[in-house]
Order: C-alpha cells, then structure tokens, then sequence
C-alpha cells in the first residue's frame, strides 16, 4: 500500500465519523431525504438539569440518533434518529444504562408515524 491510498483510506474512515446530525445534514444538502423517526418517551428518575444534560448526552451518543431533547418538567425525552439504525430498546438501553428508568413505550408516542 503506497502513502496516497494510505491518506485516502484515512479521509473516508474521517468522513465515515460523522455524526449522525452531520451526515443527515450532508445527505439533505445534496438533495436527498433520510427517513427519520421521532418518538416520544417518558423517563423517570430525574431530579436536576445535570441529569437531562446526562440524557441527552447518552443518547446523542447512540449511533443513529440526530437529536435528543429532554424535558425535566414533563419528564420525556422527545427523540429523532434514523429510521432502521437503531431501535427503539436501543434508546431505552441507553436512558437505563445512565441510570434512568422508561416507562412502557407505545405506538402512540411516535410523533411521525
């Protein structure tokens, strides 16, 4: 493998990195349209602004999603991601492996169905 295929290979796996958001992004500016899902689920166990930023951090991290917008008051985390990369237990997972509990998940709670 020469030193040129070398830097190539190294600027797609960087490009490859993107997360989800950006390559949603990158993908609309060209044209194209990525089905996304939004759900709605309610989280139990918050007791300060320190654990919705925990949340959402937790769940930005999960491949696949875009965006995480978590409501203290309400007590939900409102969640757009790819659909067909990741699953809905894998967002509950997630939540439970911060240290949070969900409640049970219906289909009513999609906002685009």
């Amino acid at each position: 493998m020469c030193g040129m295929e070398l830097v190539e290979s190294y600027e797609a796996v960087n490009y490859l990195q993107l997360g989800s958001f950006d390559l949603v992004r990158a993908i609309s500016e060209l044209g194209y349209k990525v089905r996304t899902q939004k759900v709605i689920l309610p989280v139990q166990g918050m007791s300060c602004d320190s654990c919705v930023n925990r949340i959402r951090s937790t769940l930005k991290q999960v491949p696949g999603v875009i965006a995480a917008n978590i409501n203290f008051v309400t007590e939900k985390a409102a969640v757009e991601y790819i659909l067909g990369q990741v699953a809905i237990k894998d967002l509950a997972k997630a939540i439970e492996a911060a240290g949070y509990k969900i409640l049970e998940i219906d289909e009513n709670q999609f906002v685009d169905k």
